[in-house]
């Protein structure tokens, strides 16, 4: 994934069913150098950050994963592991990437190149 603007935060969202209790989980890297993973559901939120070491800023590339085994999710950066959690949504679902501002005034854009997937 590369930083295309500023103020700007890219990432994969998972696990996604949409039904009438939709729920996904979503892990995120800003030019800021936080990062985050959220395990939303209609009945709960659950939230995991931090900040680590990435490359920050425009034009910056950044390698991001997650491996999702069962309800264990690891979450990389540049081939780094960086966190892991139990998630309580469906280990089973739609992917999709996802660009959002730090800072709602401005248009933010990030740029995703060779995604892949694998099953166990």
């Amino acid at each position: 994934m590369t930083f295309l603007s500023g103020d700007t935060c890219g990432g994969i969202i998972f696990n996604m069913e949409v039904s009438f209790l939709t729920s996904y989980s979503e892990f995120f890297i800003c030019t800021d150098g936080s990062y985050h993973l959220n395990d939303v559901s209609v009945l709960s939120t659950s939230v995991l950050q931090g900040y680590t070491t990435m490359n920050t800023g425009v034009r910056q590339i950044n390698v991001i994963a997650v491996v999702a085994n069962g309800t264990n999710i690891d979450l990389y950066i540049n081939g780094q592991k960086i966190n892991s959690m139990s998630s309580k949504t469906s280990s089973v679902g739609t992917i999709g990437l996802g660009v959002y501002g730090l800072n709602s005034n401005v248009a933010s854009e990030a740029a995703f190149n060779d995604a892949k997937v694998w099953t166990f």
